[in-house]
This record gives C-alpha cells, structure tokens and sequence, in this order.
C-alpha cells in the first residue's frame, strides 16, 4: 500500500512524553500532554510532536529517560492552555509550529485541513469554542486521531469525523472522559464495534476510564494502562 500510495507511512510509532500518568519507572508525571509521533516516509522519517506538556524542562527530561530528543520537523499544539502549550514558544526558532486556533477566533466550522508539507496529514479543526485541534496521522491499517484534551467531550468535540468517509483505525490522547461519562463511553464503545481498533487513552481520561477503555481495545499493546513512556508501533 505505502509504494502505491507515497503519502502513507510505511511505518508510524507513538512515544507518549508527557501525561499525568506514568506507565514507566523513571518517567516525571506532569497535568498535561505530548506525544512523539515517527513516520518513515520512503528513505527519510518525519517527527512530529503533538502538544508539547507545560514545561521543557519535564519535556526534555522525560525525552532523555526515554532515549529520546526533541529534534522534531513539526510541533502542532492541540490546544491553547498552558498544560498543552506550556513551552511551544520555546522551540519557534527551530522548527515549524502549528498553533491551535485562538479561544472564540476560530469561525470556519468542523473541517479537515491537510498540512501543506506533510502530504496526507490534516489538522483536524473542531467547532469547539476553545479552538481546539486534532491531527490525523495515515498509516497503512487507516487513520489515527490524536486528540488532546476533548474540552468538551469527545463526541462532541470529535464525533463528527466519525460520520465521514475517512478509515478511523485509531484514536489516541486526551478523550476527555470520566468513569461516569456513559454518554462518552457508550460512544467509544459503538466506535470499538465499527471498527476503530485502537484506542488508547491519555490525559484527560480518569485512570478508572483508562482501564475500562483499554478493555475496548483490540490492538496489541504493552501497557494495560497507557501513560508517560508508552509506545505504539503500526
């Protein structure tokens, strides 16, 4: 499928680098989210970091114990609160930021907008007042969400792009659910049967949610529950 199609990885991982959650000794736990996303596309490999946590300093802490660096071609922030974006200014010198709309700015709707650079991959724009923004990530099984915070639920900030006729695989990061939401838990289970196969929660999802989550999941993982330090290979 990638030799077909350039556009598609032949391979994507996920490293989560900062969650409220530690899933690995050594890993500071931090209110927040970043996550480290590597796509071999042909001979070069593009990484991406999805929000970047509310300080370089556990940033880059939590990289190093990880094995890992913050040398990425694109950061795309999710959202503008300081857990999200806490020290994306800190990185505009040497690489291509990608900055959410502002709180009550954005005024064009629910909508994808694919990244100019990174053919293939969209910024997923929501009607969220907030101004809030997923990025969609192609892989050879379909698509993966990742999603920041979902402020204001998840179906409701992202279940539109599940009405579309875009191959949803996986939905990854904050999907802002409690262990009473059974609104928000009754739809990741419809989406579970429909096909999504990866779920894999972080940040504003409760740790009870977590696991209840994770027993949707049907791709192999490492972690029964995910947090700071968890990888995803497809």
């Amino acid at each position: 499928m990638s030799e077909k199609n350039p556009e598609v990885p032949s391979e994507v991982s996920l490293k989560v680098l900062v969650d409220d959650v530690p899933s690995v000794e050594g890993v500071v736990p931090a209110h927040g989210l970043s996550i480290l996303v590597e796509a071999s596309l042909g001979r070069e490999k593009k990484r991406i970091l999805f929000d970047t946590g509310p300080s370089k300093k556990i940033l880059e802490y939590n990289a190093g114990v990880l094995g890992e660096h913050t040398r990425v071609d694109i950061i795309v922030g999710s959202i503008h609160l300081s857990h999200h974006v806490g020290c994306i200014d800190e990185y505009a010198e040497r690489t291509i930021i990608l900055r959410p709309p502002l709180p009550l700015r954005y005024k064009d709707g629910a909508r994808l907008e694919e990244i100019r650079f990174l053919p293939g991959f969209y910024l997923v724009k929501t009607s969220s007042p907030w101004g809030e923004q997923g990025l969609l990530i192609p892989t050879e099984k379909g698509y993966i969400l990742l999603a920041g915070c979902s402020v204001h639920g998840f179906k409701e900030t992202f279940g539109w792009l599940f009405s579309s006729n875009l191959r949803i695989f996986g939905v990854v990061g904050g999907l802002g659910v409690s262990s009473r939401d059974m609104y928000n838990l009754g739809f990741l289970k419809r989406l579970s049967k429909k096909g999504v196969e990866l779920i894999f929660p972080l940040h504003s999802v409760s740790l009870e949610a977590r696991r209840k989550l994770m027993k949707l999941n049907r791709f192999p993982v490492d972690f029964e529950v995910p947090g700071g330090g968890s990888e995803i290979s497809i």
